[in-house]
């Protein structure tokens, strides 16, 4: 029995650590599809700082 439990709560920490994964690609895709469709320079730079790793692509990328 407590063998069946333990499957059973594996299995949902599985279930959760996948849909935060398809959520987090989601999110990436739509920040994506809208830096790409976006054509002012201020609210692309908007969208990108809200991450330092987004911020520091946009810069590398400006420099060029």
């Amino acid at each position: 029995m407590t063998q069946h439990i333990l499957s059973l709560w594996i299995a949902e920490k599985q279930l959760e650590a996948y849909l935060i994964i398809l959520l987090s690609l989601v999110i990436n895709n739509k920040l994506l599809f809208m830096l790409r469709y976006n054509n002012s320079p201020a609210k692309r730079l908007q969208l990108l700082s809200s991450t330092q790793t987004d911020q520091n692509f946009y810069n590398a990328k400006k420099a060029r």
